[in-house]
């Protein structure tokens, strides 16, 4: 994939922008090295669309340093007498995921099964490979995961996770987390959703945490 390149997702597309121009804009919450947030604002010229099938909501994505794609998705929410079910996939081009034939772990060749999937509602949200692992924001678990992952001949295979913050399987010490990106200094910034609607604001919410590593 070029460099310098904003890929979207809608509904079961992703869309690809490439280039400058004063026609197409995208604005972007950044964060400077001096800690302060910033609207940025970036121009583009070239827009691409690509299918990507069988899958229910895609909530986020990230390229891994191999340029390889990775989504996190949400599952549904009784489609098809479905709920939960929330997944990471690895995306590949033109591949089909399944839903609503299959969800979740299969041994159907036809369809792409998902690096982990959840049963019960997580749900899966903002997330970012850091250090070599794969961190993922989560809202009703109110966990921040780590996903330790095993490559063997381009079979990505998680091998442990962690839940970081997690007091039990629906309680938080932070409460529900919408995105993690790692900052210009090196550390994680995690954000905080507990005025969505959904949550239970305590003082000071909604924050951006710091965590800093040695």
């Amino acid at each position: 994939m070029p460099n310098l390149s904003l890929i979207l997702s809608f509904l079961n597309h992703f869309i690809i922008i490439q280039g400058k121009t004063a026609i197409n804009r995208f604005y972007s919450l950044q964060i400077t090295w001096n800690n302060i947030p910033f609207i940025l604002l970036l121009f583009y010229k070239s827009i691409f669309l690509n299918s990507k099938k069988g899958n229910i909501r895609i909530i986020d994505i990230n390229q891994l340093i191999t340029s390889k794609l990775f989504s996190s998705e949400h599952g549904p929410s009784g489609e098809q007498g479905w709920r939960g079910h929330d997944e990471i996939n690895l995306i590949i081009p033109g591949g089909n995921y399944g839903w609503p034939i299959e969800i979740g772990i299969h041994q159907n060749p036809a369809f792409i099964g998902p690096i982990i999937f959840w049963q019960n509602s997580t749900p899966p949200t903002g997330m970012t490979f850091y250090r070599g692992d794969l961190f993922v924001a989560s809202l009703r678990s109110q966990a921040l995961l780590r996903i330790i992952l095993e490559i063997k001949d381009e079979d990505y295979q998680v091998k442990e996770v962690e839940r970081w913050f997690a007091i039990d399987s629906s309680t938080g010490r932070l409460g529900r987390l919408r995105d993690v990106v790692e900052g210009p200094d090196g550390n994680l910034y995690l954000l905080t959703s507990n005025r969505d609607g959904r949550g239970r604001p305590r003082p000071g919410d909604d924050a951006i945490w710091r965590l800093i590593f040695p």
